[in-house]
């Protein structure tokens, strides 16, 4: 084997470790990106998990709009509302229709409505 050969032969080691070496090179920069936000994940979770039964907490006042109640499917069971119209409790049966209800409108006019079986109220 000339130098020559020898020195091409040397050339394209060199070549193929510098490729493997930057494969290498990236792996690890990815590794060390994905552990990066792994911990930032974790001390995410950490921050936001309560730390106590979330029963124990008691608020003082809850301030919305508009509240909707759920039963166990997600289906809307009792709205409490706000608006221009005035204020509005009504309770809904299994289908979502009003079965009951109180509305205050903007005068400060009352009505208090609860339907017989089956029947749907109308004004809600």
């Amino acid at each position: 084997m000339t130098t020559e050969e020898r020195l091409e032969k040397l050339e394209v080691e060199v070549a193929r470790q510098k490729r493997y070496n930057r494969g290498l090179i990236a792996a690890l920069a990815a590794k060390a990106v994905g552990v990066v936000l792994l911990a930032a994940a974790a001390m995410v979770v950490a921050y936001l998990w309560p730390s106590k039964d979330i029963a124990e907490d008691i608020f003082e006042e809850v301030r919305a709009q508009r509240f909707v109640l759920v039963d166990e499917t997600g289906n809307n069971r009792i709205l409490m509302a706000v608006g221009e119209n005035g204020s509005r409790i009504v309770v809904l049966d299994e289908n979502g229709e009003p079965t009951a209800g109180l509305i205050v409108d903007e005068n400060g006019s009352e009505l208090l409505q609860i339907s017989a079986a089956g029947e749907s109220l109308e004004a809600y």
